[in-house]
């Protein structure tokens, strides 16, 4: 005599996968982003001003799934000698557990449309 178990759920649960996979790279790429325009904002008034082109040159910049916050450039050589890196570094680093709170909603909404729940 052969035991058999039935197991209910599968195939939608095979399909929440899917749809992880799918759409988690795009969200959390999106929530980093969008951390990095908070730094950019946060970081935009502390920056030491003169003609305001250090200020202005804060910005994000996206390549692939990396978005970086920059400053200086030919606008604003100087960035670094006023002390611009370490104004955005340290916004960073202020930042963090809101950077977590960001990402980890976008990761909790994508769960929630796959019909996952996260506990």
């Amino acid at each position: 005599m052969s035991d058999t178990l039935d197991v209910e759920g599968v195939t939608e649960f095979l399909g929440a996968i899917e749809r992880l996979r799918a759409e988690l790279p795009n969200a959390v790429q999106v929530a980093m982003s969008d951390m990095a325009d908070t730094v950019v904002g946060k970081a935009q008034p502390r920056i030491p001003i003169l003609t305001g082109a250090a200020r202005r040159s804060v910005r994000v910049e996206t390549a692939g799934p990396t978005s970086s916050v920059v400053g200086g450039g030919t606008t604003a050589p100087y960035f670094l000698i006023i002390g611009g890196g370490k104004v955005i570094s340290d916004v960073f680093v202020g930042t963090s557990s809101e950077a977590g709170d960001i990402v980890g909603k976008a990761i909790a909404d994508v769960f929630d449309r796959a019909g996952l729940e996260i506990s």
